[in-house]
């Protein structure tokens, strides 16, 4: 049949007996229309599954990689709800900014979804302050390869321990996490509980770590990174004053990785003195 003839919509019989303008598509085997549905766009996908119940049965069975989603305002709990079990996401980017009860199912939703990268955008804040708190926060690490979040107010300096802990040991598929802004206390509180201490400019540990410092050509401390095994814990220079700031976990998973990192342009490694 050539494909510049028309087809009939899926479901519907041809009006043309044998002519050739026409293909029962339902005729086909479940596994050819599961197939060919998965070349369709997501919004094509479940344009096609409510067309009748075979069709519907069929695109619900299955599996598919969606490649970016966005989740903003126009986003509706019913969609989400539909592909939260049949879609693998590359990329997630969340920006949903109003308080109701559609958006707060659907950030509920996406802890349920096999995601590679997760990022939070600036609208989502308001979301955020009211939802992410230690217990939802370490639901996303197991859904997610990387996370990227603007702000993270609520969590506490225990659930950044915990993470640290899933990441090295890999009992979470997640590699890189990244606060863009964080009350640095917590940070501080998750340095003392990992045997990390900073008085008067200098770091004291008795655990086997490497610290390195970022230093601006005018030679000014930019940022620390403090390598534990395997595990980086990235910060602001400044991270020890009060307010907000950054923070990063991040696992590296070969030596090769580890080493570029460590030997990145512009860090030194500096001293760490005994507690």
């Amino acid at each position: 049949m050539s494909l510049s003839r028309p087809c009939s919509p899926f479901g519907e019989k041809s009006h043309n007996k044998g002519n050739g303008d026409y293909f029962p598509i339902l005729a086909l085997p479940t596994e050819l229309i599961s197939h060919s549905i998965s070349f369709l766009s997501l919004k094509d996908r479940l344009r096609v599954a409510g067309v009748n119940k075979k069709l519907d049965a069929i695109e619900l069975d299955s599996k598919y990689y969606v490649k970016f989603l966005l989740l903003e305002n126009s986003a509706s709990a019913d969609f989400v709800r539909r592909i939260v079990h049949n879609a693998s996401i590359g990329y997630m980017w969340i920006n949903l900014h109003d308080l109701n009860e559609s958006n707060r199912e659907i950030f509920n939703l996406v802890k349920e979804f096999d995601i590679g990268d997760l990022h939070f955008g600036a609208n989502a804040h308001d979301l955020l302050m009211e939802m992410m708190v230690d217990s939802f926060f370490a639901d996303l690490t197991r859904t997610c390869k990387t996370m990227f979040l603007r702000e993270c107010y609520n969590i506490t300096a225990d659930a950044l321990l915990q993470l640290s802990e899933d990441m090295s040991n890999c009992s979470v598929d997640l590699w890189r996490m990244r606060i863009y802004r964080i009350h640095k206390e917590k940070i501080i509180a998750f340095l003392n509980h990992i045997g990390v201490f900073f008085r008067e400019g200098k770091f004291y540990s008795n655990r086997v770590i490497e610290v390195y410092q970022l230093t601006h050509e005018d030679g000014n401390v930019i940022e620390y990174a403090i390598f534990n095994g395997s595990l980086e814990i990235f910060m602001d220079h400044d991270i020890f004053d009060t307010g907000l700031g950054q923070f990063k976990l991040e696992l590296h998973r070969t030596r090769k990785s580890l080493e570029e990192s460590k030997y990145s342009e512009g860090y030194a490694r500096i001293e760490i003195y005994p507690e």
